[in-house]
C-alpha cells in the first residue's frame, strides 16, 4: 500500500515541475515585462530616448539618404540638427510614459478607447526658430569669400563662404527649404496619437486585452493547482510529519533548480534573442534597440534566479528540518525501547 501511494506521489511531483514551472514564469512576467512601471524604468536606463534622438535620427536619416546628390543630404543634416534642437528626450520619454499609461488603462477595461494626445504647436514653433538659428550659427563660422570664390560660387553645391556684405541671418532664411513654412503649417496642432492607434489596431488591442484578462485568471487558476498537488503529495505521504516534509521541500528543490537551468540558458541566449530581433535596421540604431532589449531582459532573468533562490532556499531549510526531525523521533525511539 505504501509502494503504491508513493508510486502516485512521484507521478504528482512529476505534473508539479512543469506547472510550477509555468507558474513562476508567468508571475515574474505580470511583476515585470506587463507592468508598465518595470517597461518606463527599463527605457529610462537604458538611457532610449536621447540615443533615440542623438545617434539614432542622425543614422536613420544617413541610411535613406544614400542614393540622394549632396545637396540633399546637406539641407537634411540640417533638418536633423533642427528636430535634435526641438524634439528633446524628456518629450519624447513623457509622451511615451502617457501613452503606456493609457494603454494600461485600456488593457486592464477601465476604458475603452486610447486617449493619447501628442501637442505639435510648440514643436513647430520651436522647430522652425532653432532650424534658422542652426543655419545662422553654422553661417557665422564661414569666411568672407575672396574673388575667386566668389565666381565658383554659382557652380558649388557647398556653401563654403559668404559674399562680402551679406548678413548671416538672411542667408540662413534665404537657405531655408521654401516649403518649409507651407509644410509646418500644415502639421495640426494636436496629433491625436490615441485614435490612430485604435483605428489601425484596434482588433489587436482587443485581442491582447482579452489575452492579459485570461492570462491573470490562468495565474490564479495554476497556483491554486499547484498548491491542491502539493497538499496530494503531503496526504499521499501522510506519515509521518518529517516525511511529508521532506517530500514536499524535495518536489520544490526540483522544480526550482530546473527552472534554474532553463533560467541561465535563457540569459545566456538573450544576446542572441536580441541581435535577431533588429537585424533589418541600420547598424546604430541596432546598437540602441539591442541595448534596449537587454536592458529588459536581463532584469527579468535576474528576478527569476532571485525568487528560486528563495525558494530553494526555502526548500533546504524544509529538508535540514525534516533530518532533525526524524532523528528526534529516532532518539525518542530509542529511549522508548531502553525504557
Amino acid at each position: 500500500m505504501q509502494f503504491i501511494r508513493r508510486f502516485f506521489a512521484i507521478i504528482t511531483i512529476l505534473i508539479f515541475i512543469p506547472l510550477f514551472i509555468i507558474n513562476i514564469i508567468s508571475i515574474n512576467t505580470k511583476l515585470t515585462i506587463l507592468n508598465t512601471n518595470y517597461i518606463k524604468y527599463q527605457f529610462e536606463k537604458s538611457d532610449f530616448f536621447n540615443s533615440l534622438i542623438t545617434t539614432g535620427l542622425p543614422a536613420f536619416i544617413n541610411s535613406t539618404m544614400k542614393s540622394s546628390t549632396p545637396d540633399d543630404v546637406s539641407q537634411y543634416q540640417i533638418l536633423t540638427q533642427g528636430v535634435e534642437q526641438t524634439i528633446t528626450p524628456d518629450f519624447l520619454k513623457n509622451n511615451f510614459n502617457s501613452l503606456l499609461d493609457q494603454i494600461n488603462l485600456y488593457l486592464l477595461g477601465k476604458t475603452n478607447n486610447i486617449q493619447q494626445k501628442i501637442p505639435l504647436s510648440d514643436i513647430k514653433n520651436s522647430f522652425d526658430k532653432n532650424l534658422s538659428s542652426y543655419v545662422s550659427t553654422q553661417l557665422d563660422k564661414l569666411p568672407t569669400c575672396t574673388q575667386n570664390e566668389l565666381n565658383q560660387l554659382k557652380n558649388n553645391s557647398e556653401l563654403k563662404c559668404l559674399p562680402p556684405g551679406f548678413d548671416p541671418n538672411e542667408v540662413a532664411k534665404a537657405m531655408n527649404n521654401p516649403d518649409k513654412n507651407e509644410l509646418i503649417s500644415s502639421l495640426p496642432n494636436d496629433f491625436e496619437l490615441g485614435d490612430y492607434l485604435m483605428q489601425k489596431y484596434q482588433n489587436k488591442f482587443e485581442s491582447f486585452r482579452r489575452f492579459i484578462n485570461f492570462y491573470d485568471i490562468g495565474i490564479y487558476i495554476i497556483t491554486a493547482i499547484n498548491i491542491l498537488l502539493l497538499i496530494l503529495i503531503a496526504l499521499l505521504i501522510w506519515k509521518p510529519l518529517h516525511l511529508i516534509i521532506k517530500w514536499i521541500s524535495t518536489t520544490l528543490l526540483i522544480s526550482s533548480a530546473t527552472l534554474v537551468i532553463f533560467t541561465a540558458i535563457g540569459l545566456a541566449s538573450s544576446a542572441i534573442v536580441s541581435s535577431s530581433i533588429v537585424v533589418t535596421l541600420p547598424n546604430e540604431i541596432q546598437n540602441i534597440v539591442r541595448g534596449l532589449l537587454l536592458t529588459i531582459q536581463i532584469p527579468f532573468y535576474l528576478n527569476l534566479f532571485y525568487i528560486n533562490g528563495i525558494i530553494i532556499l526555502i526548500s533546504i531549510i524544509g529538508l535540514i528540518s525534516s533530518a532533525k526531525l526524524e532523528k528526534n523521533n529516532s532518539s525518542k525511539s530509542q529511549i522508548t525501547e531502553n525504557k
